[in-house]
């Protein structure tokens, strides 16, 4: 995807050359909800992805659904949340598994530990929501345990103790330049 981010003239001596360069390009959390559910780069999945596999993090913007796990795989999908380590989040989100039961956890950290399981998941949508404090990894998500995987919709992590409305990610572009004459 390409931005016109900024348009400017720049006009110089007969002779001056140089070069504009583009070395950042990121989305910046400007609303209450911290997760961008559409992001290919704050999410991180866990075994990765390989030809013989299925990555196991699938986003449809046509029903705003995110899919995880699934074809039996074990899959840990967390978001990286680093610059909230150690800060009181709530996690709320409405979830149902793909098929059958499936046994899926909430996953406080990058690494295999701080899992809490996600109790009364069926093929019905319920609402669930957990209050809990970021650990020092900073990520944030799901563990799926093999099985059908889940479907999640409206996922929304904010700071604080309480649930509110659920608001879509909301962001401003942030850039960096690097300008050489």
């Amino acid at each position: 995807v390409n931005y016109l981010i900024k348009e400017i003239e720049i006009i110089t001596e007969p002779g001056i050359s140089g070069s504009i360069g583009l070395t950042e390009l990121s989305r910046k959390a400007t609303g209450k909800n911290l997760v961008d559910v559409t992001s290919d780069t704050n999410w991180y999945v866990y075994p990765n992805f390989n030809t013989n596999d299925y990555y196991g993090k699938e986003y449809n913007e046509e029903t705003k659904t995110l899919t995880l796990g699934g074809h039996g795989n074990h899959r840990r999908a967390v978001y990286d949340l680093r610059e909230y380590a150690g800060q009181e989040v709530t996690m709320s989100f409405k979830a149902k598994a793909v098929r059958e039961s499936q046994t899926s956890y909430i996953q406080n950290s990058k690494t295999d530990a701080n899992r809490t399981q996600i109790q009364g998941l069926t093929e019905e949508w319920k609402e669930f929501k957990y209050t809990l404090t970021i650990d020092s990894t900073g990520y944030l998500g799901f563990y799926i345990s093999g099985g059908n995987g889940i479907e999640l919709q409206e996922l929304q992590i904010e700071l604080g103790n309480q649930k509110t409305s659920y608001e879509e990610f909301k962001y401003t572009l942030q850039s960096n330049y690097s300008i050489n004459l």
